[in-house]
């Protein structure tokens, strides 16, 4: 997962990992800002992670399977 947003999700019961470019996945969630390129920093642990500007540009040749909200894309990586 790439969440672009200032609220650890698992206060929310969201089980998920940090998604890097070495992240081995058949599909994974994406914010559509981080999918724009725009960097952000986020917070996982009780840590600040900076994400830097087109750090997921690579998914961009994926094909988006689903959009979730406003906000989330769900990524087929083949």
């Amino acid at each position: 997962m790439a969440y672009f947003g200032c609220v650890d999700p698992s206060i929310y019961g969201i089980d998920y990992k940090i998604l890097e470019p070495s992240t081995r996945a058949t599909e994974v969630a994406v914010s559509v800002n981080y999918y724009q390129g725009y960097p952000y920093f986020f917070l996982k642990d009780r840590k600040l992670y900076y994400v830097p500007a087109d750090h997921y540009a690579y998914l961009r040749k994926y094909p988006i399977r689903e959009r979730i909200g406003y906000s989330i894309f769900i990524i087929e990586i083949p």
